[in-house]
């Protein structure tokens, strides 16, 4: 692409592996080969605090299910940025319990 800038796009995710085919294939893969958008996976237990690679605990107050623990989550985001990215550089976590992802956002 000429005169275009290439935009980064970091997923961080505890099924790196589940992510290259799909990016790798259709529009995104177009997308990456004609240098519009470079995609990284990050694989979130590599900022896990213990030597087991945990990223997730029981709900704080009980409860069923697990959650993820935030500090792997703010270690790998911080890992994605570099010194003079511009502040305004979204961060997008999805969340069951958030407003919807949709096309408008």
């Amino acid at each position: 692409m000429v005169g275009a800038t290439s935009v980064d796009i970091h997923f961080i995710t505890i099924f790196p592996d589940m992510f290259k085919e799909p990016l790798a294939a259709g529009m995104t893969g177009i997308a990456e080969k004609n240098g519009a958008v470079r995609y990284h996976v990050i694989n979130l237990r590599d900022f896990s605090e213990d030597r087991y690679g945990s990223v997730d605990d029981y709900p704080y107050g009980g409860g069923p299910g697990m959650i993820l623990m935030a500090p792997p989550i703010l270690k790998a985001v911080e890992s994605t940025r570099s010194p003079g990215d511009e502040e305004g550089t979204a961060v997008i976590l999805l969340s069951p319990c958030g407003p919807v992802f949709d096309q408008a956002k």
